[in-house]
């Protein structure tokens, strides 16, 4: 058996070079650019009205009083419910401050600067460092992007899972290697968990994972 022709070809592919101080300096600059539209005057820009209210009534019984929710927030139509992982996501924040509304609001806003970064290293998988740098600056500016960072919502944290998600698959399928399958389901997972229409992510995801088992066992026959 040799081992498969595309994962040594994957392994020479210009995007999956380690990126040189040009590429690592323009990302520090738009993750300070998406700092900056996010970060500051949180206590003003945020939103308190019931549904913050209401994560931040669980997260408050969570730190204060040890009470660890087992679902997440209720959906809009009120039959069921989203994932917890949401609040445990936030749940550091929570301790951290004694359940300060303005404090879970940054750790929203770091969530949106690493879905910034996440983006770039997606576009930069699947374009190279052209695309990543407009993928990132893009995500860095976006006006979604930055109301999204700046309140208090479960889907909020689905742009950086879901681009972890994907990078992990595109590098499962060229590496063959399981870890970045792992990293996929970690955010899918997580996507899911945030929203139930998050599932949408698994179709594909495993469409690549059944192509990439049966692509590894083309290559050892």
């Amino acid at each position: 058996m040799t081992e498969a022709p595309a994962h040594g070809v994957a392994a020479s592919e210009p995007t999956n070079r380690r990126p040189g101080r040009l590429e690592l300096g323009l990302l520090v600059a738009i993750l300070l650019l998406a700092a900056v539209t996010r970060l500051p005057g949180l206590a003003e820009r945020g939103r308190w009205d019931a549904d913050q209210g209401t994560d931040m009534r669980v997260l408050r019984a969570l730190v204060v009083d040890g009470e660890v929710p087992l679902l997440g927030p209720r959906t809009s139509i009120g039959t069921f419910h989203h994932g917890a992982v949401y609040y445990y996501l936030l749940a550091p924040a929570a301790f951290a401050s004694s359940a300060d509304p303005v404090a879970v609001t940054a750790m929203i806003a770091l969530f949106g600067i690493a879905a910034v970064a996440a983006i770039w290293w997606l576009g930069r998988l699947m374009g190279g460092p052209l695309a990543a740098a407009i993928a990132g600056l893009l995500a860095a500016v976006s006006p979604a992007g930055i109301d999204e960072s700046t309140f208090i919502w479960n889907p909020n944290l689905i742009p950086a899972a879901a681009a972890l998600a994907y990078a992990g698959a595109i590098l499962g399928w060229r590496t063959g290697q399981a870890r970045w399958w792992v990293l996929a389901g970690i955010g899918a997972m997580v996507t899911m968990q945030c929203h139930v229409l998050g599932v949408v992510i698994v179709l594909p995801l495993v469409g690549a994972w059944v192509a990439a088992l049966a692509r590894r066992r083309r290559d050892a026959e």
